[in-house]
């Protein structure tokens, strides 16, 4: 069932708004409606509203709006609300005035660089009189996906063949967005230009990056270099990038090529470059304007011309030059030649394709196939995370059910759930349900035994050494006490260890840890031989039986 709306963002100094429907029966299908451009704010009605507040795993509600509070003082509070959905009942009576109240918070919010999709709930009255008498100014048309790449390729043209073919196998798809990226891949090996890509996390930044490295036109082509700019304190950022002399500093003891001289003749990849400090943006821009870098401590300048560097991102950069995050010269100095990476969620008909290469990948041969029904599945679930997601999907799968002949949509099921994450549309059979509490149970029993395995691996030089030194000693004393915390926080329900005798095993196995870890304080050597005496033996009996008792929950899964 879908509830009439109105979609509203911020458009330039005005207001956006077009009809729009949202489902309210089915939470994937709910995700899929709202998802877009962001900020974006729907109106519906309160009755409807009443049915969206069912989707707890998707929506945050904001209760009812006061008449004296401004939206923005509800809804643009502080915290991290990416991929939720804020909701708010009003009750407004006046069409106009609510209007005008939705066009300030959604420009506070565009200004903001604000992430979040929110719905508000009017009268009926109110979006009946919205839906009949108010001129609304419409959103930017836009053609769809289809229409943009049929004119993109005829206007450019595709890359020769021996090309094409190369190409489909490194940025794999058969929709017109994947044909786009492949086109604008080739146009950019044909050029020296800096490349800028955009596109969200998980949606092949990297890859486009080194394909445009492997087939660039430019001869000789020397290494392709990699450079996570997210990784690397700010501080450290100059001396990884540019290198040093001899003697620049005090851990100095030779010379080191940075980034940009060992990227000579070849690729030098600033991933995620919208992480930059201002102060590095400097530095960054400067390099790619004279084309010369200075090392720490060097005299002269070095000539890195040869280097081509392509910069990708997953922020929003428009809203980052906005509120002066990011430098607009650096930002046009990047953007010589832009690519944008499509969201998987908006080219599924590539998903069965990527997923078929992702499991070729993973599984090596080894015959275990993916049926046609989960290939279908697939395209249902919208790939938050986009390809990356969908491969650690597959990983999981294929780990959890190696033995499986034909893995098939309850497979996927139990992985997407097991993972915390929506599950697949349609019903399930009786006999292939595997219940919530089934899930939970092995998300426990698996951290219990990884918390058990940590403590086994920092006690090894503690209970097997002849002589045990103070540091290591207090060390693992530390560590072991952080960890039995956590276990004792999963004991706290016993219901997640699936049956009765195991949680006793563990809760008891808990409780001589807890002892043995005090004695390591008084006395080390009376605590090593409790551990011998009264622990070692249980303590794998323990391991043994959590282990049993997760594969048997798998093997539930899969039968």
């Amino acid at each position: 069932m879908k509830g009439n709306a109105l979609k509203c963002v911020a458009q330039g100094g005005d207001l956006g708004v077009q009809e729009h429907q949202l489902d309210t029966v089915s939470p994937q299908k709910f995700e899929n409606d709202v998802r877009g451009r962001f900020p974006v704010l729907f109106i519906m009605t309160n009755s409807d509203l009443e049915k969206v507040r069912k989707f707890k795993d998707l929506v945050i509600d904001r209760g009812r709006k006061h008449p004296a509070k401004e939206l923005s003082k509800i809804l643009l509070k502080p915290g991290r609300h990416e991929g939720k959905v804020l909701i708010l009942r009003t009750e407004y009576t006046v069409p106009a005035r609510l209007m005008g109240a939705l066009k300030s918070f959604l420009q506070k919010a565009d200004r903001a660089g604000d992430k979040n999709c929110y719905i508000v709930g009017v009268r009926d009255e109110v979006i009946e009189e919205l839906f009949k008498n108010v001129s609304l100014p419409q959103l930017e048309s836009s053609a769809t996906p289809e229409g943009i790449d049929d004119g993109f390729a005829s206007f450019i043209g595709s890359p020769p063949e021996r090309i094409s073919s190369r190409l489909a196998k490194e940025f794999v798809g058969v929709s017109p967005h994947a044909n786009r990226v492949r086109t604008l891949i080739y146009l950019a090996t044909q050029s020296s230009s800096t490349v800028l890509i955009l596109g969200e996390t998980g949606t092949g930044k990297e890859v486009v990056a080194r394909s445009i490295h492997e087939h660039d036109s430019r001869s000789p082509k020397g290494r392709f270099v990699p450079v996570n700019c997210s990784a690397i304190p700010d501080t450290l950022f100059e001396a990884e990038l540019f290198g040093w002399k001899k003697g620049a500093h005090a851990e100095a003891k030779t010379d080191r090529a940075g980034a940009w001289l060992y990227a000579r003749d070849g690729t030098l990849f600033l991933d995620e470059i919208g992480d930059l400090n201002p102060l590095n943006q400097v530095k960054v821009l400067r390099a790619l304007q004279e084309k010369k870098i200075r090392q720490l401590g060097a005299d002269k300048e070095e000539d890195v011309s040869s280097v081509r560097v392509i910069a990708a991102t997953n922020r929003d950069v428009d809203s980052m030059l906005r509120s002066g995050r990011f430098r607009e010269d650096l930002y046009w100095r990047l953007l010589q030649f832009p690519i944008r990476t499509p969201l998987l969620r908006d080219h599924p008909e590539d998903i069965p394709i990527l997923a078929e290469y992702f499991w070729n990948e993973i599984g090596a041969g080894n015959g275990v196939v993916l049926a046609p029904e989960i290939l279908e599945a697939l395209k249902v679930y919208s790939w938050p995370g986009n390809a990356r997601q969908l491969r650690l999907v597959l990983m999981n799968l294929y780990s959890f059910f190696p033995k499986v002949r034909q893995v098939q949509v309850k497979h996927l099921r139990f992985v997407l759930k097991y993972g915390g994450v929506a599950h697949l549309e349609g019903p399930m059979e009786s006999d292939e349900t595997i219940s919530l509490h089934a899930i939970n149970s092995l998300r426990n029993l698996r951290r219990v035994e990884e918390v058990l395995r940590m403590c086994s691996v920092k006690l090894r030089p503690v209970i097997e050494e002849s002589r045990i030194d103070l540091r290591t000693l207090q060390s693992a004393q530390a560590w072991i006490g952080f960890r039995l915390k956590e276990l004792e926080e999963l004991c706290a329900q016993p219901s997640l260890f699936s049956k009765g005798p195991i949680f006793l095993a563990v809760h008891q196995l808990l409780g001589k840890m807890k002892y043995f870890n005090n004695l390591l304080d008084a006395e080390p050597a009376e605590a090593v031989t409790f551990w011998a005496r009264d622990i070692a033996k249980e303590f794998q009996g323990v391991c043994y039986k959590l282990q049993t008792e997760s594969q048997r929950l798998l093997n539930q899964a899969g039968a």
